[in-house]
């Protein structure tokens, strides 16, 4: 059995902060801070990745418990029933006060 080595373990290597960040779409090399490619607009950062789903999950809920409310379902009904040219939702909602 050899003697045991004077020398510390290797420690893992640690990623490089620095490093580009290669987009899992395109492939396409994006530098360190980047959050979304600079070639196809995907997102690059696995943690701003987790925080848009987050909003998409916050939104369909808030959605969802507006429709579920009959006032609101009411004047969603009311604003697509009595739309006119040129005229959208969100004008009829900006204009209502909560």
């Amino acid at each position: 059995m050899p003697p045991p080595s004077p020398l510390p373990a290797k420690a893992e290597a640690k990623p490089n902060p620095l490093a580009p960040l290669v987009c899992g779409r395109c492939g396409k090399r994006n530098p360190a801070t980047a959050v979304y490619c600079f070639g196809c607009g995907g997102v690059v950062s696995v943690e701003e990745a987790r925080k848009l789903e987050h909003a998409r999950e916050m939104e369909d809920h808030a959605q969802l418990a507006i429709m579920q409310d009959p006032r609101m379902a009411a004047l969603v009904q009311k604003a697509a029933g009595t739309r006119s040219e040129g005229s959208t939702m969100f004008n009829f909602v900006a204009g209502y006060s909560f």
